[in-house]
């Protein structure tokens, strides 16, 4: 899992740094965010190929596999590592790995699209989207909202037997009064 996150970071790290330079309209190119079969990703994928053995060393990760996407077109993909280390069996761009947080990242996503359609609001309560969501907020007087949730503001918590989830009326004893 570490090594899905650790894909995706090199990721936005390399296109963040303007490896890739979107044709300017001025130049008779694209505008900015549209999409050009035409774009060059060598230097990002050369970038990659170089540095993600030696970003997995130094955080010793087995394996990853990661993809390069350009709206609906797969640029590149490739595996790195071992994803399974004790066959030796080396990680290609189909290996599968359990998705973890990652799906935050896709969910968010989803949510933002219904934003955009006006079906979500952010800053209403999470309890009405989510009918069941009975959790109480970690400082008196917070509402958990749809965006407190999606930015990882909402304060829910980390242990699952004193509180997290409750039933009814929630435990006292159950949050720090630090």
């Amino acid at each position: 899992m570490r090594g899905v996150i650790l894909a995706v970071a090199v990721a936005v790290a390399v296109l963040s740094t303007g490896s890739v330079a979107a044709p300017s309209p001025a130049a008779g190119g694209s505008p900015v965010g549209a999409r050009s079969r035409a774009t060059n990703y060598a230097p990002v994928i050369a970038r990659l190929s170089r540095d993600i053995p030696a970003l997995m060393a130094k955080s010793r990760e087995a394996g990853l596999s990661i993809a390069l996407v350009d709206g609906q077109r797969v640029v590149w993909a490739r595996g790195f590592g071992y994803g399974d280390v004790a066959a030796r069996k080396r990680t290609t761009a189909d290996t599968l790995f359990h998705i973890g947080s990652v799906a935050k990242t896709f969910t968010a996503a989803a949510v933002m699209q219904l934003v955009e359609r006006g079906l979500v609001n952010l800053d209403a309560p999470l309890s009405r989207y989510v009918p069941g969501f009975s959790l109480r907020p970690r400082f008196r007087g917070n509402v958990i909202t749809v965006r407190s949730v999606l930015d990882h503001h909402a304060g829910i918590p980390g242990t699952l037997p004193r509180g997290f989830i409750t039933s009814g009326r929630p435990d006292p004893g159950t949050w720090p009064t630090w």
